[in-house]
Formats: structure tokens, C-alpha cells, sequence
């Protein structure tokens, strides 16, 4: 399911690596609307740029997996 033009206020970006040492980044985010926390993890090494306590609208794919829903980042601008 997509969810597209959601207003969002970033929490926390965060660099981390994986046992491999594969770096992602950990970013953590509320939505305007109804102040929901989330918390996503992503390859997309250019989303460290994000600034904390910014206002953005993004884009996301929540989708079934093996563990759960999984929530993921189309785009933030």
C-alpha cells in the first residue's frame, strides 16, 4: 500500500552498520497528522542529510513481510 504526501517532523538520523559492516542509516520520525512515532532503517546513505526537528512531506510503501508490516521510504522532501 502506498502512502504518499504525509507530513512528517524528523526525530533522529542516525549512521549504523550491519555485523558485516554495511553501513545504513536509522531514522526516526513522527507524523504531523496524528503525532505516530516510526522508526525506519535504510540503505539510502543520502538521507543523512536530513536535518532534526525538520517538517517534510514523504512517501512510503507499507507492505507484509515475514516478521510483520514493514514500512518503507519512497521519498522525503
Amino acid at each position: 500500500m502506498k502512502i504518499e504526501n504525509s507530513e512528517i517532523i524528523i526525530l533522529s538520523v542516525t549512521e549504523k552498520a550491519k555485523q558485516d559492516g554495511t553501513p545504513y542509516v536509522y531514522i526516526g520520525f513522527a507524523s504531523l497528522s496524528d503525532g505516530t512515532p516510526f522508526n525506519v532503517s535504510s540503505t539510502d546513505m543520502e538521507l543523512l542529510n536530513l536535518e532534526p526537528f525538520s517538517k517534510h512531506l514523504a512517501s512510503f510503501t507499507l507492505s507484509d513481510s515475514k516478521y510483520g508490516m514493514r514500512l518503507n521510504v519512497d521519498s522525503i522532501e
